[in-house]
């Protein structure tokens, strides 16, 4: 594809708000002047310092005092080419608006896509979650709408917020929730006794500052699948991912530090085109296998081994081991034939789903430090980097074990095929030109965002996907352990999927796609229409809520034995977060 800089679809960008933080004009609608009434849904608009912001507010037929505050996940902030825009879940998707470029900007898209037509996030409010919509819009919809409705049948008004910009807006979320509880308290509703905020992604990062920022007004909360480590840790995760990748797959990737969005768009561009057209006997214009090298950089950044088609166990019922005798080609069609090449298969998924937010919301983050930190063009933009790490530290012995065949499975005499990849990375630990340093001045702007201090009083209760590429569940393990034990007023559910796996084939050996959602695997995937895990989640909020600790922790207790999908055992914990400052020397 084309490199050329898109310097005038940039300053369009730029000037439309969109990008570096310039608010849009737009007309604000009044404060509501009464209550939103029993049944009724009320919308308008709330005006704040970083821009303005609609807001939707539900009310049930009985009202039962509590007020449900909801924060969506992060939308991409700047155009996405249409071609990325079905792997990435935009097509049709209600919080992405279908554009076209016109111009030279529309010109110059063409000649690099394809197409003048790309993809943006709106700022439209949302009152429930909804499971990711690469999992299917139809899915997806069907299970807000499940949980919409039990929600308002019980009694809860519903209410949300669009942001005044995209991208990682935790300042615009913070701000646009701290007004909508103002207007709520002002009498948006009537007879409100308790408001609880909750979020999903991004969202939850939202909903946990507005609960530190209003600890005496907002009675509880709810993180699902978050990112409570917080930007640095999540694009750390990406950094190792994509670094791998540029030692053994792609050195031209820029993985960070992006100076236009036209270098962002090209490693993505480079990321799924590799991923989409690579086969099990693709090696690398470096020289190694993809298939193998994207295994081992999903390994290091503690990415899943299950996605939503392969579970990492399953195997072809029509494979047969004789038939790949002396044909290593065949015995690793992906097919899958073993469960380590379900797991690499897998893995291809979830780089995939990982890089996208890996590239375009580092690009835009870097955007939002560069003009807060007063930077100047062609400044140094990273806020992580992995000059010192040795990348052996970040594959631990257990992975090793388990995953020694799959490594090092590709062709007769490349049994040390794993060992070569690691000497390929630690070739340039130190090195300043390949590597990255962080520029203290952005690490300093992205810590200042709004985030996740662990330091709130209310009653918790988090909810993650075991399974999860984009924000992996030790994120929430990493919130929990800061939590102080004090009280029993917070709880951790994990979601898994059907331990009996779930890969499916055709007749003739083939993989079968499915439109189930299985619990448990994938971006934001609570399974409300086949279990009611949020349903469960919210049940507990309320008892902690409204009955102490003790009658809080008892309900979460049983919660986790009867609802399906969601892990058991109490004392259960997933993976941690790889950590690279550990793995540096």
């Amino acid at each position: 594809m084309s490199t050329r800089p898109f310097t005038r679809l940039i300053a369009g960008v730029a000037a439309a708000g969109l990008l570096l933080g310039i608010p849009v004009a737009v007309t604000t609608a009044s404060a509501q002047s009464s209550a939103c009434a029993l049944g009724a849904t009320c919308e308008g608009n709330l005006a704040g310092t970083l821009g303005t912001s609609p807001y939707t507010i539900k009310m049930p037929a009985t009202f039962n005092g509590t007020v449900l505050i909801y924060s969506h996940g992060y939308r991409f902030a700047t155009p996405i080419p249409e071609r990325f825009a079905g792997p990435l879940g935009l097509l049709n998707n209600p919080n992405y608006d279908r554009i076209t470029l016109t111009g030279t900007d529309g010109a110059t898209f063409t000649a690099a896509f394809g197409s003048a037509t790309a993809y943006i996030g709106n700022n439209r409010a949302e009152i429930v979650p909804a499971p990711a919509a690469t999992l299917g819009l139809a899915a997806a919809a069907a299970s807000a709408a499940d949980l919409e409705a039990s929600l308002l049948a019980k009694g809860y008004a519903l209410a949300g917020v669009g942001y005044a910009r995209q991208g990682w807006a935790t300042a615009e979320g913070l701000e646009a929730n701290s007004n909508l509880i103002g207007l709520i308290n002002s009498g948006g509703i009537a007879g409100v006794k308790k408001i609880a905020v909750w979020g999903s992604s991004l969202g939850s990062t939202v909903a946990l500052a507005t609960a530190q920022a209003n600890p005496r007004t907002v009675s509880g909360v709810m993180p699902l699948c978050g990112v409570q480590a917080g930007p640095i840790q999540a694009f750390d995760t990406a950094m190792t991912v994509l670094f791998t990748w540029k030692a053994l797959v792609a050195p031209n990737l820029r993985v960070a530090n992006y100076q236009s969005y036209a270098q962002a768009l090209t490693d993505l561009a480079t990321v799924l085109t590799t991923l989409g057209t690579s086969t099990s006997a693709t090696v690398s214009q470096v020289g190694y296998p993809v298939f193998q090298a994207n295994f081992l950089a999903g390994l290091l950044g503690g990415l899943p081994t299950k996605s939503a088609t392969f579970d990492g166990q399953t195997v072809n019922p029509l494979f047969l081991p004789t038939l790949a005798t002396g044909n290593t080609a065949l015995a690793l069609s992906y097919s899958p034939t073993s469960s380590g090449s379900s797991s690499l298969a897998a893995m291809l998924q979830n780089v995939g789903a990982a890089a996208a937010l890996g590239i375009l919301g580092r690009f835009e983050l870097e955007q939002r430090a560069r003009v807060a930190g007063n930077l100047p063009a062609g400044s140094n933009l990273a806020f992580n980097g992995n000059l010192n790490v040795d990348y052996t530290k970040l594959l631990s012995v257990e992975q090793r074990a388990q995953f020694a065949d799959a490594l090092n499975a590709n062709t007769a005499g490349q049994e040390d095929l794993l060992d070569r990849m690691f000497a390929q990375l630690a070739l340039s630990k130190g090195n300043a030109t390949f590597r990255y340093q962080q520029n203290p001045t952005v690490v300093g702007v992205v810590n200042a965002l709004p985030g996740v201090t662990g330091k709130n009083p209310q009653p918790t209760v988090a909810i993650s996907d075991l399974y999860d590429a984009v924000t992996p569940a030790g994120n929430l393990l990493a919130y929990t352990q800061t939590l102080a034990p004090k009280k029993r007023n917070s709880v951790a559910y994990y979601t898994v999927p059907p331990t009996s796996g779930y890969t499916q084939f055709t007749p003739a050996g083939a993989i079968s796609p499915t439109t189930a959602v299985y619990s448990g695997v994938g971006h934001c995937n609570f399974a409300d229409n086949n279990g009611g895990q949020l349903k469960a989640v919210v049940d507990v909020l309320a008892t902690y809520m409204n009955s102490g600790d003790v009658a809080g922790a008892a309900k979460a207790n049983s919660v986790r034995r009867r609802t399906n999908g969601i892990e058991s055992d109490r004392a259960f914990q997933p993976p941690a977060l790889k950590d690279t400052a550990a793995a540096s020397s």
